[in-house]
């Protein structure tokens, strides 16, 4: 656990034994990367609320933290730009058909990214901190509200990767459109994402997310929805968890 954040209701779960216990008070990071793989993994799934410094360096910390209106700032605007390239090559009808699939296909981009990249269970000290970077950080501390979003550097650099696999799935005009819809479809989910945490948005969907916090990080790896989870075999198991964590 953390030392100099504390929850009581998370002191019954289980302890790290670790050489030092990671003082959250101070710059994180360099004390997160000393842990084995196997008690991070453990102190990474014990949250606590609060939110920590990463570095000690204001200009590094500073680039850590991205503020919610930056996604749909940012990526609005380029979904738009796709389609209407689409829409100019292909006609509205078509492209609107494409952009559609691209929307719905988003839960299952989310579900993988989540499940198998942002869960896959680091084995050295160098993937230690950057699995902490990347996802371990929201878990350990679900309640940062300004570490809620995707930074916009490695969200475009996934973003250029589904646009090179698409295009060679699709042609070139629906390759467009079906890309515009997908990052219609990651804004919605950023947005969520951020409006569960920030206590703005509440229902089964932000249930489930809460019990994929608090009690199984193994179940309800979808945000904003729940059926790829329900075909996988991994939706949240509601009625296990406690109201009082359900509810935050």
């Amino acid at each position: 656990m953390c030392s100099g954040l504390a929850d009581p209701v998370l002191r019954s779960r289980r302890k790290v034994s670790t050489r030092k216990p990671v003082d959250c008070a101070a710059p994180i990071l360099a004390q997160v990367k000393q842990l084995s793989a196997a008690s991070y993994h453990v102190w990474v799934h014990s949250p606590v609320p609060g939110q920590p410094r990463f570095f000690a360096s204001d200009a590094l910390e500073c680039l850590t933290k991205v503020q919610w209106w930056v996604v749909p700032l940012l990526w609005i605007p380029v979904a738009c730009a796709w389609l209407a390239v689409a829409v100019q090559d292909w006609g509205l009808p078509t492209s609107a058909c494409y952009a559609a699939a691209g929307a719905l296909s988003w839960q299952g981009v989310e579900y993988g990214l989540h499940r198998w990249v942002f869960h896959a269970r680091p084995h050295s000290p160098a993937a230690v901190c950057a699995h902490f970077l990347l996802h371990g950080c929201h878990h350990k501390f679900p309640q940062d509200v300004d570490r809620l979003v995707f930074p916009p550097l490695p969200a475009a650099l996934i973003a250029a990767g589904l646009y090179y696999m698409i295009r060679l799935a699709l042609p070139a005009g629906g390759s467009d459109a079906f890309f515009g819809g997908l990052l219609l479809g990651y804004v919605r989910y950023d947005c969520m994402h951020y409006l569960m945490h920030s206590g703005r948005l509440g229902g089964r969907l932000k249930a489930a997310h809460m019990h994929h916090h608090y009690s199984n990080p193994e179940e309800a790896f979808g945000i904003s929805g729940g059926s790829v989870d329900w075909m996988l075999g991994t939706p949240a198991a509601i009625g296990a968890t406690r109201r009082s964590l359900v509810d935050r």
